[in-house]
C-alpha cells in the first residue's frame, strides 16, 4: 500500500467517527491513534479530549470549552495551542511560552508584567536594547 491510499484509508476511518458517541471507548482509542480524530467525536468527554491533547496540543481547537488540566495539557505537546485558549490562566500562559517562547505572541497584553517577574533575571533581557515586554507590545500592535 503506497501512502497516498494508506492518508486515504485513514481519512475514510475518521470520517466513520462522526457519530461516535463522546463518552464510549472507540472514541478513546480513536483519539489515542491520532488527536485530530476529536473533530469527529461529538461531545467528547474530559477523557477522551485529555488524551486527544496529549497525543497532539493542535486537538485543543476542536473543544470548545477546554478544562485548565486539558489546557496545560495540550501547551505541553505545543506552546503555541495557546491560540486556541480563549481566557487562558497565568499559569497556562507561562506554561505555554516555557515549551514555546514564540507562545508569547498569544499571551494577554495584562499578564506581561506578572509573568515576567516570575522569570529569573537572566531571561528577562532578549537583548541589550529589547526586553520581554518591549517584544511582546510590539507584538501586540502588529497583531491588531
Amino acid at each position: 500500500m503506497n501512502k497516498l491510499e494508506e492518508l486515504y484509508d485513514k481519512y475514510c476511518a475518521l470520517e466513520d467517527k462522526k457519530n461516535v458517541d463522546g463518552n464510549s471507548k472507540e472514541a478513546l482509542e480513536s483519539v489515542k491513534q491520532d488527536g485530530y480524530a476529536l473533530q469527529y467525536i461529538s461531545n467528547p468527554s474530559e477523557q477522551v479530549c485529555l488524551e486527544a491533547v496529549k497525543k497532539d496540543g493542535y486537538a485543543l481547537q476542536y473543544i470548545s470549552n477546554p478544562s485548565e488540566q486539558v489546557c496545560l495539557e495540550a501547551i505541553k505537546q505545543s506552546g503555541l495551542a495557546l491560540a486556541y485558549i480563549s481566557n487562558p490562566s497565568e499559569q497556562v500562559c507561562l506554561e505555554a511560552v516555557k515549551q514555546d517562547g514564540y507562545a508569547l505572541k498569544y499571551v494577554p497584553s495584562h499578564m506581561f508584567d506578572s509573568m515576567i517577574s516570575s522569570l529569573p533575571d537572566s531571561l528577562k533581557l532578549l537583548s541589550p536594547s529589547k526586553t520581554i515586554r518591549e517584544l511582546a507590545e510590539k507584538n501586540n500592535k502588529e497583531c491588531v
